[in-house]
């Protein structure tokens, strides 16, 4: 039987207000700006849930499709005065959904995936460290755990290289889950399957106490945000502070004096992650970094830190729903294109992918990861 959290009276008070209130939400929703459509925005989805809930309507495809056709992005949170907190509530929803429909397509696709290799992108859980060998520490107990994350692993380990090298050179006792680190379960989390998300989140709880650490770092802000909130709301116990990377450099480059021995001449602006800024409020030590690193020449996007613009990526869209989230990206994109910055930096590995997915090939804007950028300056 699939656990789901079942909605109380308070949040279904909350739905209420939300699908009868004046709709300023609207133009803050990516999905709704990419599909024009009426029942693709925040309260809709509340009303859909409120129907449901009340016995008057189940979910039927056209519902199922409004949930799921939401990045999670939280870019509705800010124009929402009584603040309902309806990503909460959409998960909760798609957790449901599934608990009535576990098979369904292609929301399963991920779920089996990271059910049977431990990680969304369908790689073999073998090769997770492959092409990062000669860099793992191989401590069996350390101050910190490095959670790399299945994107740095696979995707970008050029991100996880950074991370490792910079806290190799700070000396840092750390050490990383070789063998056993698992996917976070955001992806499961956020595509409503329940009980596989807790027993991910307890297979790496586990680990965390294993190695002993008293502190997690993470460069992928995807994985912050799961860890830090998610892992505690499926009702289980982490014991261990977890920061991501750009906390955590901020704090030790400040402590210990460190500076860049190297400069950028690039013209560089900053995508606030959802995971990151508004889901967790951290907007300042990726920018502190990155001014540092590059003083005068760093600007600002026109829609920036708690009205910053969602990448297109989350909530299971990017893979569930491709044209939407391109068109998404591509609209962030030209901002910064707008702007004629010389690169994009971003601090989660999943933006970063988007990013280079959608940009056209005549938009020369680089486009990084914060880590990369820092191991570029504070390196020999």
């Amino acid at each position: 039987m699939i656990e789901t959290k079942k909605f109380d009276k308070n949040m279904i008070t909350f739905l209420e207000m939300c699908s009868t209130c004046m709709k300023m939400c609207k133009d803050q929703c990516p999905t709704a700006w990419a599909t024009k459509s009426e029942s693709i925005t925040p309260y809709t989805r509340s009303l859909m849930i409120v129907l449901n809930e009340k016995g008057i309507k189940e979910y039927d495809q056209a519902a199922i499709e409004a949930e799921y056709k939401c990045t999670t992005c939280w870019a509705c949170e800010e124009a929402c005065l009584p603040k309902v907190g309806l990503p909460n509530m959409i998960e909760i929803a798609r957790s449901h959904i599934i608990a009535k429909n576990p098979h369904l397509k292609p929301m399963d696709e991920i779920a089996n995936r990271v059910e049977t290799l431990y990680n969304p992108l369908n790689e073999p859980a073998e090769e997770r460290f492959n092409r990062l060998k000669n860099l793992l520490p191989e401590k069996k107990e350390a101050e910190y755990v490095y959670f790399i994350g299945c994107m740095a692993c696979y995707r970008y380990p050029e991100i996880a290289e950074s991370i490792i090298k910079l806290l190799k050179k700070t000396e840092v006792d750390f050490t990383v889950i070789i063998g056993d680190e698992w996917c976070c379960g955001s992806p499961i989390i956020r595509n409503g399957f329940t009980n596989l998300a807790k027993k991910l989140a307890q297979h790496n709880i586990d680990q965390f106490e294993k190695f002993k650490c008293k502190k997690i770092i993470t460069g992928c802000s995807a994985c912050y945000s799961t860890i830090k909130k998610d892992y505690t709301d499926l009702g289980l116990t982490l014991n261990q502070e977890i920061q991501h990377f750009t906390e955590f450099f901020e704090e030790l480059r400040i402590k210990n004096n460190i500076k860049p021995i190297k400069t950028l001449d690039k013209i560089i602006s900053y995508h606030d992650p959802c995971h990151l800024g508004r889901r967790m409020g951290v907007y300042d030590p990726p920018r502190n970094l990155l001014k540092d690193i590059s003083g005068k020449n760093f600007v600002e996007l026109q829609f920036n830190r708690e009205k910053a613009r969602c990448c297109g990526a989350g909530g299971g869209v990017k893979y569930n729903y491709t044209d939407i989230a391109k068109s998404i990206g591509i609209r962030r994109l030209e901002e910064a294109q707008f702007l004629n910055v010389d690169m994009l930096v971003s601090a989660c590995p999943l933006c970063k992918n988007q990013f280079e997915a959608v940009q056209n090939k005549n938009n020369k804007t680089e486009i990084k990861d914060i880590t990369e950028i820092i191991a570029y300056v504070y390196l020999d």
